[in-house]
């Protein structure tokens, strides 16, 4: 059973990209709208959504076969290192502002 699983949660992605196939090849093969909100190059971009749908599957796949404790700790770490740049970020451009007026 929980093999079973494992295979499910792993073939997700797959699924999800055969889903959106399936919606293409009923509309008469005719891709589906971009939407208005989109910047320029992702409208020029064909591949965007499967890039983006690969990379997910990637790091679920990742996520997937690592034991837990290093998944979290990983996680962690990323959002600590944004948070962190962003705050260093913030602070240089407050005291840029400060220094010019």
């Amino acid at each position: 059973m929980n093999d079973r699983r494992n295979v499910v949660d792993e073939n997700m992605i797959v699924l999800r990209m055969r889903i959106k196939e399936l919606e293409i090849e009923e509309m008469g093969g005719l891709p589906l709208a971009v939407p208005k909100n989109w910047m320029e190059w992702e409208k020029h971009y064909e591949r965007y959504n499967e890039d983006v749908c690969e990379a997910i599957g990637m790091l679920q796949l990742w996520l997937m076969n690592t034991r837990p404790s290093l998944a979290l700790g990983t996680l962690t770490l990323l959002m600590f290192s944004v948070s962190l740049s962003t705050s260093v970020s913030i602070c240089h451009f407050i005291r840029l502002v400060k220094l010019l007026f």
